[in-house]
């Protein structure tokens, strides 16, 4: 996969769980918000949970989704 097609997938992976998030309550406080250990994908809180969510987008038929955790 190009790389601009993967970041595109990547950014619908993103925008997809933030809704997703946020039709169960949550508000989204950052988006990929930068720090010296690396990147958040998603801050968000529902007002009493902080929630910190890295996003894995996968097209289908590429694996497991478990796969690509670390």
């Amino acid at each position: 996969m190009q790389t601009g097609h993967r970041q595109h997938l990547g950014r619908l992976g993103e925008r997809l769980a933030a809704e997703h998030f946020q039709r169960l309550g949550y508000r989204v406080l950052a988006q990929n918000h930068h720090t010296r250990w690396g990147e958040l994908d998603l801050v968000l809180s529902d007002g009493r949970t902080l929630v910190f969510c890295e996003v894995k987008t996968r097209r289908i038929g590429s694996g497991e989704p478990f796969e690509s955790l670390h």
